[in-house]
């Protein structure tokens, strides 16, 4: 038990399975209760742009949290929602002297179900802010509900890069109030790009998306710098989520003679592309090259031999005391260490959010705090140089905080998982901010 309230906000009782998160979760309706924006009878009155929330002395502070909690990448979602329960935790799940408490909801890593968990949250006018989504594509819907609704929302897996910029130009689904720790996706096509044509060689290059946010801005940015080095993108095709027979897209990969495949896609579409990729003839040579969403166990076990050669790119696993010391306090708190590698960035999002109401919360004499809302917003924008685990933070002016530090991989040995492609490092990028 650690002290923390969490109220669910969701009509699926199973998604948050008490032996997977071990966490104390209060469930109720929705609080109905109007955020007040200064009392006549008060010495402080809101003049903010788009409101204020007032919290009573005897009242939480209240943060949303948006992750993909069930489905396919629940494990993404629910270690985003533990490593911001173990900052609080370590904080004492308090801030100004009022405890915290966690509203969540399940995203279900699909543009409806980030809609609809951003719905709910912004159904209650005294959440200040929430924290996620695990997907880009549950973020294209959940920001501009957010936003909306004159809260912010910062994740700490997103790399999709039309949810900020992309090469400087405002993306397509950029919503003010909308932040992200992880490092802006265009980077990881570029740098995939670049190591594709000087260090491999490669020349023809296929890619594969899924049609969302995130794989199709992965693979449109690296088929312009691709195309820019003096490549050629042979083959720019997309699979749905759920298609099972991969045949007919790796005939056409076979067809168009490439060397690489690009395929910045999930489980379970991206086992099934490489073990299908042994049944097509021309494609025994075919390289695969894969992104952070297939950092995960299961996507090593499920391709095995298949898999050998391929090429991934991804962060820098964290290290330094700092990081230890998390790690210990994230096995003590849930019995195992994290299970993939963004949990860093959820902690750095959680840090930078409580850093932004510290900064802005007026405080009056009876413990009551306010909260502008777009004062939250603004401090946000201005962050500059904050320390964080993953680097050193600062926000531009389409919410991109995060520091750009990734390596590219090669699976050699699939028997040793995901400890064993992490330790076989290619090539490294880093990028301070």
């Amino acid at each position: 038990m650690t002290g923390l309230l969490f109220k669910m906000l969701l009509t699926t009782s199973e998604i948050m399975d008490l032996r997977r998160i071990p966490i104390f979760i209060i469930f109720a309706g929705l609080l109905g209760l109007l955020a007040a924006c200064g009392d006549v009878n008060r010495p402080y009155e809101c003049s903010d742009a788009i409101g204020c929330v007032e919290i009573a002395p005897d009242e939480s502070i209240k943060i949303g949290i948006i992750q993909a909690l069930s489905g396919q990448l629940a494990p993404v979602g629910i270690e985003q929602a533990r490593a911001i329960e173990l900052t609080l935790s370590l904080l004492g799940n308090q801030l100004l002297q009022h405890p915290i408490e966690l509203f969540v909801a399940d995203s279900l890593c699909t543009p409806e179900g980030g809609k609809n968990a951003a719905v709910i949250l912004s159904s209650q006018p005294d959440i200040i802010a929430a924290l996620g989504t695990s997907c880009s594509g549950a973020a294209t819907t959940a920001a501009e509900v957010i936003s909306n609704a004159g809260m912010v929302m910062i994740s700490g897996t997103n790399g999709a890069p039309d949810l900020t910029s992309v090469g400087g130009v405002k993306g397509e689904y950029w919503r003010p109030g909308y932040f992200r720790t992880i490092y802006n996706g265009s980077l990881v096509g570029q740098v995939a790009a670049q190591f594709v044509f000087d260090h491999l060689h490669i020349r023809k290059v296929a890619t594969i998306n899924t049609g969302d946010a995130y794989t199709s801005g992965y693979t449109d940015v690296f088929a312009a710098e691709f195309k820019e080095l003096g490549g050629e993108i042979v083959l720019d095709g997309t699979i749905g989520r759920g298609d099972i027979d991969m045949i007919p897209i790796l005939e056409a990969v076979s067809f168009s003679r490439a060397d690489l495949i690009f395929f910045p896609i999930f489980q379970p579409e991206a086992d099934l592309l490489v073990l299908q990729s042994e049944e097509v003839a021309d494609l025994e040579d075919i390289i695969f090259f894969g992104a952070e969403g297939q950092f995960l166990e299961t996507f090593i076990t499920a391709i095995g031999p298949v898999g050998i050669g391929n090429y991934f790119v991804g962060p820098i696993p964290l290290e330094g005391e700092a990081n230890d010391n998390y790690i210990s306090e994230f096995k003590a708190m849930f019995g195992e260490p994290p299970s993939t590698v963004d949990y860093g960035y959820a902690i750095d999002a959680t840090n930078l959010l409580l850093s932004a109401i510290e900064s802005v919360a007026v405080q009056e004499d009876d413990g009551t705090i306010i909260i502008g809302r777009q004062a939250l917003r603004d401090i946000l924008y201005a962050t500059s140089g904050l320390e964080g685990l993953t680097g050193t933070l600062s926000c531009d002016q389409y919410g991109d905080c995060g520091v750009a530090r990734f390596n590219i991989y090669r699976l050699d040995d699939p028997t040793t998982g995901i400890e064993g492609l992490l330790s076989n490092v290619i090539f490294e990028y880093y990028l301070d901010r």
